[in-house]
């Protein structure tokens, strides 16, 4: 891989998978989440290049997270 970090943030699993394997076809490394209280958790702990996120997930959504 060449270092690019990639944080996934989609509730809908065939949605995330989908955007995963296209993004690790081109090298980069992605990392998964599930709703918004994980993906902020997994952004301070990962520290990502690149945050594609989904407006509407459950806990906290796309635009409450990308506030934080």
């Amino acid at each position: 891989m060449n270092g690019i970090k990639i944080l996934c943030a989609e509730d809908d699993r065939l949605t995330r998978l989908e955007i995963k394997e296209k993004l690790e076809t081109m090298g980069w490394e992605v990392i998964e989440a599930v709703d918004g209280v994980e993906a902020f958790e997994k952004y301070k702990s990962c520290n990502p290049d690149l945050i594609v996120l989904d407006v509407d997930m459950p806990k906290r959504n796309g635009l409450e997270v990308l506030q934080l």
